[in-house]
């Protein structure tokens, strides 16, 4: 093996190593790529519950105001 100065020259022996760093490259990016795409989705299902909670409110109140209505109406239930 050849020195170039401090930097060794690249053989068939070094490739599998520079094969896993590439791989490693890749799946650091992959994973930061699923990580952004999980935050997301989380920012989202919280936003959808908020807007459910504050539907759920709106719903109760209805039904209490019908309620009251059909009470007053006389209307069994």
């Amino acid at each position: 093996m050849e020195k170039l100065g401090m930097v060794q020259a690249i053989t068939s022996k070094t490739m599998v190593p520079l094969s896993l760093v590439i791989s490693l490259i890749g799946g650091g990016g992959w994973l930061t790529t699923v990580h952004s795409t999980v935050q997301k989705n989380n920012s989202d299902i919280q936003d959808i519950k908020a807007e459910k909670k504050d539907e759920m409110n709106i719903l109760r109140d209805i039904n209490k105001r019908l309620s009251r209505i059909e009470g007053k109406l006389g209307i069994p239930e």
